[in-house]
């Protein structure tokens, strides 16, 4: 699996410009979002972040320990549902752009 950091590097978003790259970003993603299949990722990133925070505080003594490794846990938890949803909306990312023919 791929890690894309930036619009950029999603290679069917490569060949537009910034702007449209980000046209077809946001329209694609605003449908993306109300998929059920992606609101499942919410289960694991809740799980993370209790985890860590749990984790957190049985082994950091400080009074903060278990919102810095919850924190931490979130970080983690985004980075790896965003992978997951960059590789599952690239097929849309070229549909949204063979309908708006900016290719």
């Amino acid at each position: 699996m791929e890690f894309y950091w930036r619009l950029k590097d999603i290679p069917e978003l490569k060949s537009l410009d910034k702007g449209e790259r980000t046209e077809v970003w946001v329209a694609t993603m605003g449908r993306r979002m109300r998929d059920p299949w992606l609101l499942l990722l919410l289960i694991p990133y809740f799980v993370i972040v209790g985890l860590c925070n749990y984790l957190g505080g049985l082994l950091i003594p400080w009074e903060y320990g278990s919102s810095i490794c919850g924190g931490i846990g979130a970080g983690l938890s985004i980075f790896l549902s965003s992978t997951v949803i960059f590789q599952r909306s690239r097929p849309h990312f070229a549909e949204e752009i063979h309908r708006r023919s900016l290719k």
